[in-house]
């Protein structure tokens, strides 16, 4: 591992603990941090010669949230800080590893409700806290 996927990793850390800690006090992800990963993810992608791949993991990232928001017609569970965040995840993994990142955050926040008998719908989650926790898991396992 060279010192600048090791400092991208270290600066993907901090934008996404800072999401994750901004989403679990507030509820709300702010535009600077998944802007901020989105820009980073493209100039890695850049860097690492995967640019056509991270372009294709940020469009699924964009397209299928508001896909599903748009067909359920109920646009209350995901707010457009938590629609860039996975446009910048699938930037990050491409869509391969947006799909396994996400899976394995739906599954996480799944056996979570189950173990607190939560009902997810009766109050909003903030996703950007598992799936910022899940993306680090995958960035670090990736990098190291």
């Amino acid at each position: 591992m060279g010192i600048i996927e090791f400092s991208l990793a270290f600066v993907f850390t901090w934008i996404l603990a800072g999401i994750a800690l901004e989403d679990a006090l507030t509820m709300e992800i702010p535009h600077y941090f998944s802007g901020a990963l989105i820009v980073v993810g493209l100039a890695r992608a850049i860097y690492l010669g995967q640019f056509a791949a991270s372009l294709l993991g940020g469009l699924a990232g964009l397209i299928i949230p508001l896909a599903l928001l748009y067909f359920r017609g109920n646009w209350e569970d995901m707010g457009g800080g938590d629609i860039w965040l996975l446009t910048g995840v699938g930037i990050i993994f491409g869509p391969a590893g947006l799909g396994a990142v996400t899976l394995l955050t739906a599954g996480l926040l799944l056996i979570h409700s189950r173990l607190t008998k939560r009902n997810m719908k009766a109050a909003p989650y903030p996703l950007g806290v598992p799936l910022s926790a899940v993306s680090l898991v995958f960035i670090w396992l990736n990098t190291l």
